[in-house]
């Protein structure tokens, strides 16, 4: 690659990993430029062709030294395309120096100029090699490295594709960062920072939040001279192969000065984000207290990134069902893993390897189970050369037969109704009824004849107490499902007959053995088509006199007739009171009024009635509402109407 000042000579060259391509005049031949890559024990050499009819030989020399190097190897003959070699014989972290020299015709004509490099179990990559490049100079706010302002903060966006455009794999480890200054800082750096995140964000238009992976740490502007390379150190990361990279370059200075800049490459778009003040922005991460601008620039970048550990899979889950565990799990993202190995601990304490599948399965069935054993699980992955990943988070299950679902409870009088989803899977042999007064004393009540029956009716139960219920499935060889979830219900009575006695009480149920006290309450409480029954005896007081129907269509009936029940209205001139009032609904002839004696109805002209009309029994617009078998008086008295 040509260097942005192409005034650097090599012996200025001599920063870690830079990949430097420099020219020169051999004997009148042109040697093109000559590049060296650091790799894990081994430098990538790369040269373009020498274009010569005589070209018999390349010379590749290596030293510690510049001024003291010696031939390494040859390729003779060599055609267009031998113009790259890699050397092994190298140790990481040393510095080496390499030249080229050309035969032609047999006589070597000179030697190219000279690289430097140190291998490096790292691998570096340049992000957006091919985009246009610009830098930023020392008063464009907001940039890394620019101190014209107290405080900078920049984030710069690299996509997926520019990460593995670059040679990145999924599940590559990002261990450093490499900027280019264009110009040094004008005052060292108080409190820099670099920070980091990952992101599905394809442009910035407002600060995304990261995580800081190096510093706040104090840097004199002599650590950024232009030209060179310049590694920053992080915290690993992890890159997932899809996800876009958002580097975030900040410093908190308590002055400013003139200077510092970067290269930047032009990506098009809003990918960068910078902002700057000059008065202090406050503390990191100033995110509401600068200058703000949005960018089309992102600083020219190297990453610095081991290869990609073999990643065990993600989001393994386990469910047990009767005889069988079934496992599944997210592909791991690195590249070339081969197969899937199961490890499975049935109570040992130890995981232990139990089988194998393909790379392109992500389920498995473990069938070599106990019922009511609780099993755990972990799954890694294995890559063609061998290397095997950590395992992924452990996973447990038993396998047993599966509860019935969806169960629901309605109460009746003196009875529940349960309802369920019959259990799915094999092995159910029936199904088995729990009741409890609390879902804390649930015990075993009864069982289904099979576990195709999905209902149940637990009759002869008391009115007014609540009952608790739960299900278990029990299998063919006597093991146990879990439990469905608890419901629990009342019985009450809900008619459709409703009962008055005169020794009833308004808080019984209703039923003929619980009677209310009052007609009123027993009306309120029928629906459309109930029956009201009134047992023999006098009826009195509130709740016995000016009855409303509401508008309900049911039949009210005294038992016995009007020779059995009586309704007394103790109606008078100062109390005036009907027995029944407001049979103005236009009601149908299923209402019905049977069998009742009612005396003493008082209506007069004025006073709390509405009127003076109807004594016993009002009416408006009664419709087809039938009066049966009943007897009016003595003592009703009314202005007009029935007395």
């Amino acid at each position: 690659m040509k260097p942005i000042q192409p005034f650097i000579t090599a012996f200025m060259i001599l920063v870690l990993g830079l990949i430097t391509r420099l020219s020169a005049q051999i004997g009148g031949v042109p040697m093109t430029w000559l590049s060296a890559t650091p790799g894990n024990n081994s430098v990538r050499l790369a040269w373009d062709p020498v274009n010569d009819p005589g070209l018999s030989k390349y010379i590749i020399l290596r030293g510690r030294h510049d001024w003291n190097m010696a031939k390494i190897d040859s390729i003779p003959n060599p055609t267009a395309s031998d113009t790259v070699y890699t050397d092994t014989g190298v140790q990481n972290d040393s510095l080496y120096y390499y030249t080229l020299w050309v035969e032609i015709n047999g006589m070597v004509t000179g030697n190219s100029d000279t690289v430097a490099v140190k291998p490096t179990d790292k691998l570096i990559a340049e992000l957006l090699p091919n985009a246009a490049s610009t830098s930023s100079g020392g008063t464009d706010g907001g940039y890394p490295l620019n101190t014209f302002y107290e405080d900078f903060k920049y984030q710069g966006l690299y996509t997926h594709s520019d990460l593995s455009n670059a040679g990145l794999n999924p599940g590559a480890n990002i261990v450093a960062l490499e900027i280019y200054p264009s110009q040094s800082p004008g005052m060292d750096l108080d409190s820099f920072r670099v920070a980091t995140a990952f992101t599905n964000l394809s442009n910035i238009s407002d600060w995304v939040t990261t995580t800081v992976g190096y510093g706040p740490a104090a840097r004199p502007a002599t650590d950024f001279p232009m030209g060179q390379w310049v590694r920053v150190p992080i915290n690993p990361i992890i890159w997932d192969g899809s996800s876009n990279l958002v580097v975030e370059f900040s410093n908190d200075n308590s002055g400013w000065a003139n200077g510092g800049g970067v290269y930047l490459r032009d990506v098009g778009n809003n990918r960068c984000l910078r902002g700057w003040s000059d008065s202090q922005a406050g503390h990191y991460p100033f995110n509401t207290s600068m200058t703000v601008a949005a960018d089309r620039y992102v600083p020219w970048l190297r990453v610095v990134y081991t290869e990609p550990a073999v990643l065990p899979p993600t989001n393994l889950t386990a469910t047990g069902s009767y005889g069988q565990v079934t496992l599944n799990w997210t592909a791991s993202i690195t590249a070339d893993v081969v197969h899937y190995i199961i490890y499975r601990d049935g109570g040992s304490g130890t995981l232990a390897a139990i089988d194998t599948v393909a790379n392109t399965v992500t389920s498995y069935t473990d069938a070599t189970v106990t019922n009511g054993v609780t099993y755990s699980y972990a799954v890694a992955a294995q890559k063609s050369t061998g290397e095997v990943s950590s395992l992924s988070s452990s996973v447990s299950a038993t396998p047993q037969v599966a509860p019935p679902t969806h169960l629901t409870a309605t109460a009746a009088s003196h009875q529940v109704t349960l309802s369920w989803t019959a259990p799915a899977g094999s092995g159910a042999a029936r199904i088995l009824i729990y009741r409890g007064t609390s879902a804390a004393t649930l015990a075993i009540h009864d069982s289904t004849a099979d576990a195709t029956v999905t209902s149940y009716t637990d009759s002869g139960l008391p009115n007014g107490i609540t009952y608790f219920y739960a299900l278990r499935t029990r299998a063919a060889d006597g093991t146990r499902s879990d439990w469905t979830a608890t419901v629990q219900a009342t019985p009450n009575y809900t008619g459709p007959v409703w009962w008055v006695a005169t020794n009833g009480s308004n808080s019984n149920d209703g039923s003929e053995t619980g009677p209310f006290l009052t007609i009123q309450h027993a009306i309120d409480m029928a629906n459309d088509g109930d029956t009201v029954k009134i047992k023999p005896g006098t009826y009195s007081g509130f709740g016995n006199y000016n009855l409303d129907l509401k508008g309900t269509e049911l039949v009210v009936m005294g038992v016995g007739g009007p020779d059995s029940v009586t309704i007394d209205v103790q109606g008078s001139a100062t109390n005036p009171r009907r027995g029944f009032k407001d049979l103005d609904h236009n009601y149908s002839d299923t209402t019905k009024i049977i069998g009742l004696h009612i005396i003493n109805a008082f209506a007069p002209l004025s006073g709390d009635v509405a009127n003076g009309d109807g004594g016993a029994m009002l009416f408006g617009n009664p419709g087809d509402i039938t009066i049966q078998n009943c007897r009016i008086g003595p003592g009703n008295k009314a202005y007009s109407g029935a007395g």
